[in-house]
């Protein structure tokens, strides 16, 4: 089974985009599925990483970053 909670390095391999890519947009908040733990990690929910990757999250925010990528 997969496990829910990415880190950074896992959501970045599945998204296809470079760690320091995926960390500036944590920081920018355009991360989709972001989640804050004690400790100061951050890890991404699967599940909602998966769906942006998918074009299925029609949310204003999923939109501003698919215009995000499509602009690179």
């Amino acid at each position: 089974m997969d496990k829910p909670l990415l880190t950074i390095r896992e959501a970045a391999a599945m998204a296809g985009l470079s760690v320091s890519d995926v960390y500036r947009r944590a920081r920018a908040g355009a991360l989709p599925g972001l989640v804050a733990v004690p400790g100061h990690r951050q890890l991404v929910r699967r599940r909602v990483l998966q769906a942006w990757l998918d074009g299925q999250d029609n949310t204003p925010d999923s939109w501003e970053l698919r215009v995000l990528e499509a602009s690179k």
